[in-house]
């Protein structure tokens, strides 16, 4: 990014999420975002272990090739939160406070819930060909949202993206079809990413990297049926009692 890049109107989106752990430590990242394309910015020089290569575990329904992308950049972009914390017991209970460029977020939650968040952030912007499709979300990141407001998000994305399409002229997916094939490739992807992610920390971080990456997992793997059509209809036009 240049220095223009920087200036006031183009300054990097930013989210730094700070953990207060037990006994008062506390761990922060900050995750920073090109203002337009949503990208992940990483220092210069960022840390490239070995378990972030490419041909380490790659997920089976990668598109990417060694030569063009020789490191998973979703694993590059959790490197650092794998070092601090993934010796972390998942459900210690922890105060997480989350600072972006709009507004701050706080809430004591078990330490899984807290990193869902900031992992569903990193893996979105990293450059995931896959999980990269809910980049439009990160705009408008929303922690510790529970299902049914992630439910609401997507589908209100989804829809507008399809409008969007019809104004140009193109097919929408009105059936909602093509939301539902989306949440099957990103429920493959977080399940062969915690596979990588069981290579690189041991003893009893690894479960609890397992259950870290789960609480994302259950926060997005839905998929379009009746019953969450009807729970969203319920939202909208709520029935007498």
């Amino acid at each position: 990014m240049t220095a223009q890049d920087e200036g006031a109107d183009n300054a990097p989106l930013t989210y730094k999420y700070i953990f207060t752990l037990a006994k008062g430590e506390k761990k922060e990242f900050t995750v920073r975002l090109h203002p337009k394309t949503l990208e992940l910015l990483l220092p210069p020089g960022a840390p490239k272990p070995e378990w972030t290569k490419l041909s380490n575990r790659k997920c089976t329904n990668c598109p990417l090739k060694e030569e063009d992308s020789p490191h998973c950049p979703a694993a590059v972009g959790m490197t650092e939160v794998v070092n601090a914390l993934g010796s972390s017991v998942s459900f210690d209970d922890v105060h997480v406070r989350v600072e972006s460029n709009q507004r701050d977020y706080e809430k004591r939650v078990p330490l899984q819930k807290g990193l869902s968040g900031l992992i569903g952030l990193i893996m979105a912007s990293s450059g995931c060909p896959v999980v990269g499709k809910l980049r439009p979300l990160i705009r408008y990141h929303q922690p510790f949202s529970n299902l049914e407001e992630t439910q609401y998000r997507i589908v209100s994305l989804y829809l507008m993206s399809q409008y969007l399409l019809s104004k140009k002229g193109k097919t929408p997916d009105w059936t909602l079809q093509g939301l539902g094939d989306l949440y099957k490739g990103i429920q493959r992807v977080n399940q062969d990413f915690m596979k990588r992610l069981l290579t690189v920390v041991k003893g009893d971080a690894g479960p609890n990297a397992l259950v870290i990456l789960n609480a994302f997992a259950d926060a997005v793997s839905f998929t379009v049926d009746g019953r969450m059509l009807s729970d969203l209809e319920e939202m909208i036009y709520p029935r007498p009692e």
